[in-house]
């Protein structure tokens, strides 16, 4: 059984961050460690909204206990998604340090949630600086959508071939970029390395609620994780997250089950 330690968004209700992640990775396959950076009602794209952020020294508290029971230890890798300060993204670094130095053959995931089109960051630009320059170049697998990808390497990403020359300016060892405009009618996912692109296009359809980034990449690390191939693991994860949004066309979350 792989170990995976995940950092990212928790909300009560709703598919978005841990919610969203976590059903990617399941129990039957992966001994999952979650750590909550926010914890909120809901995600703040609806009328209404209530929650807080866990505080980078509790949350330092906390992988100081989980550090002390041994539970840091025998971790194959570490996803970080969603911080909301840059301050959390300082604590995230350490983290990752501190996992690596323990486990060194440890993989780390960066899922750099920082916005989205048509409507730009949903964190500060101070926040999105310290992820471009202090969580990126420790990344083993970054899986930025279209716009994060773009803002990440100051490039236009408006097809496939744009998204790829983008992905390896990144220059890590894999991109995942998703989302990536692919004619009137498609979207395409890449996975990019320093020799080799794969591609896997799915229809655009009209409504994709909130989550399916964290859902992706979190199928793609499992996926990854499993021993499958890049290009058998982006193809399962692309597939697998477009019927997911195929059956949620009408809801506002994402539907896992029936």
């Amino acid at each position: 059984m792989r170990r995976i330690f995940v950092i990212s968004s928790y909300v009560a209700q709703g598919t978005v961050g841990l919610q969203a992640t976590l059903p990617a990775l399941p129990n039957a396959m992966f001994d999952v460690v979650a750590v909550p950076t926010v914890v909120l009602s809901n995600h703040p794209g609806f009328k209404a909204c209530a929650g807080t952020a866990l505080e980078p020294h509790i949350l330092s508290a906390m992988v100081d206990a989980l550090e002390a029971n041994g539970w840091l230890n025998g971790l194959d890798a570490i996803f970080t998604g969603y911080l909301p300060s840059a301050d959390h993204v300082q604590w995230a670094r350490r983290t990752v340090e501190r996992v690596k130095a323990l486990n060194g053959s440890a993989l780390y995931i960066a899922d750099p949630v920082l916005g989205d089109d048509p409507g730009g960051l949903y964190v500060s630009g101070e926040t999105a600086d310290a992820v471009r320059d202090r969580l990126i170049p420790l990344a083993d697998l970054v899986t930025p959508n279209s716009f994060e990808l773009s803002w990440l390497t100051g490039l236009a990403v408006t097809c496939p071939a744009t998204a790829m020359t983008a992905a390896r300016a990144l220059k890590r060892p894999r991109i995942a970029a998703t989302s990536i405009p692919s004619g009137a009618a498609n979207l395409a996912n890449i996975l990019v390395t320093p020799s080799e692109t794969w591609t896997d296009s799915v229809a655009r359809l009209a409504h994709a609620p909130h989550g399916t980034g964290d859902y992706f990449a979190g199928l793609l690390t499992a996926g990854l994780l499993s021993g499958q191939t890049d290009q058998a693991a982006l193809s399962h994860a692309t597939q697998t997250t477009a019927n997911i949004i195929a059956a949620s066309q009408n809801h506002d979350h994402l539907r896992f089950t029936d």
